[in-house]
């Protein structure tokens, strides 16, 4: 860290953000960090005095200058971060696309294996039903057995299940 104040830097970072640090208060915190021989000569990097701050609780001390700190060690210094990000976004997108199709074709694999199924399943679609309905009904009325007195009963027992099903 140099031991000489730069104003003109301070007013260029003013123009570009004045909503984000009381400038009377950032001068006054940077005019003392920059006097202080100690920190000058510990301290080369932003981030080593940001360390140094906090290991020797001067952070509510120099409020201002914390927060530039902060603010100088989170942006990027290049575009060739952004431009990584970018492109990692792209790889993402790919992957992304090329799953979803083998997903896809995963499944009208499937569909295709099972098609007769699916079409004896369609043409029985009542006895289905009946069936899927008795099992349902046996799980709310809480009975099991499956004698053929209970069982001949479909078509009463759905409209009876219609009934006392909420709607």
């Amino acid at each position: 860290m140099s031991s000489s104040f730069d104003d003109q830097s301070l007013k260029s970072l003013e123009e570009a953000y004045a909503k984000h640090f009381d400038f009377i208060r950032l001068k006054v915190d940077l005019t003392g960090l920059y006097s202080s021989q100690l920190i000058c000569e510990q301290c080369t990097t932003p981030a080593q005095l940001l360390k140094f701050l906090h290991t020797n609780d001067l952070v509510v001390t120099v409020p201002e200058a914390t927060k530039l700190l902060s603010l100088i060690l989170t942006l990027p210094a290049t575009t060739a971060s952004v431009e990584r990000s970018f492109s990692a976004l792209k790889r993402i997108k790919t992957y992304s696309r090329n799953r979803t199709g083998e997903e896809r074709l995963s499944s009208l694999a499937v569909i295709s294996i099972e098609a007769e199924r699916l079409v004896r399943l369609h043409n029985n679609r009542e006895r289905f039903y009946n069936d899927v309905i008795e099992r349902l009904w046996r799980k709310i009325a809480g009975w099991t057995s499956s004698s053929s007195k209970e069982y001949c009963c479909v078509p009463q027992r759905r409209q009876s299940l219609q009934q006392s099903l909420p709607r």
